[in-house]
């Protein structure tokens, strides 16, 4: 039986930003993602290959990180072989070309996004170069810490809101600084993130559009696994998401706690942080 993929290493591939403005930078991602394709579907052997055929894409005069993207692609391939000294030291070349060469930063989505690929290299290499892990080895998660009742937390995304009853901070995520939430009696999980203002929030699904108390737009569309919602504001778009793993998420039940929370949400400004975010604030009711 073939060994599964890790999932970390296909979302290094296929998890990527909309490049609006960089059609090259979408014609890498999408080719080196088609290595998933062969590690998945086969033959195995194959992968690399599709590294090369995205390598082929690249004039000599393409910005340099771009290259990091073939680098990544390989490293995915020969770690998912079991080639693990080859896997580090094509993760390290993509680390070092990333840092010497960072990517533009168009708008603070993409910038994450960039952040986020990033930060999974390290990761990974944790795993594939034995001398790099005590550098890239990250902290175990911490115990969520159950919210007082009507208290309002605050992020260096630069937005508030008060949260529903019930509720436990799981964490506050370090790229970007959005925050992770758990209810033990629901078994629901919660991220609630800032998204760029020009992002297309439910666009392109079909969606439910309402205008809250507030004045603002929340849209939203479902299944039995979540639902995902999106607060327009003048200055952000904010993303509130319910998902489980242990049972199905109530549409109804979800859609009015974010409501709740979309009712009661603020911009505060600019965002604070891109990488290294430190935690937001919980403020209990007064």
């Amino acid at each position: 039986m073939r060994c599964p993929v890790p999932f970390l290493l296909i979302s290094l591939l296929v998890a990527s930003p909309a490049f609006a403005d960089d059609d090259l930078e979408e014609q890498i991602v999408a080719a080196t993602g088609k290595a998933v394709d062969k590690m998945i579907f086969g033959p195995r052997e194959e992968a690399p290959v599709q590294c090369e055929i995205a390598r082929n894409l690249l004039p000599a005069s393409a910005p340099k990180y771009l290259f990091a993207y073939i680098d990544g692609c390989l490293g995915f391939t020969e770690a998912a072989l079991g080639n693990e000294s080859k896997a580090c030291s094509h993760y390290q070349s993509a680390i070092e070309t990333w840092r010497k060469n960072p990517p533009p930063a168009t708008n603070d989505e993409i910038a994450l996004k960039h952040a986020s690929t990033l930060d999974g290299w390290k990761h990974v290499a944790g795993s594939s170069c034995p001398s790099a892990a005590s550098s890239t080895a990250r902290a175990s998660e911490p115990t969520p810490i159950a919210l007082p009742e009507g208290a309002t937390v605050a992020t260096l995304e630069g937005i508030a809101y008060v949260m529903p009853d019930g509720w436990a901070l799981a964490k506050f995520n370090e790229i970007g600084g959005s925050a992770y939430f758990d209810n033990s009696t629901l078994k629901y999980s919660l991220k609630i993130e800032r998204l760029a203002v020009d992002h297309p929030g439910a666009e392109g699904v079909e969606a439910e559009r309402e205008t809250l108390g507030s004045g603002h737009v929340l849209e939203w569309h479902a299944n039995s696994y979540n639902l995902d919602a999106y607060v327009t504001f003048d200055d952000a778009v904010v993303y509130i998401s319910f998902f489980s793993i242990e049972t199905n998420v109530d549409q109804a039940t979800a859609l009015g706690l974010a409501r709740q929370i979309a009712e009661s949400m603020k911009v505060l400004g600019p965002r604070r942080c891109i990488e290294d975010c430190g935690p937001g604030t919980i403020t209990p009711a007064s």
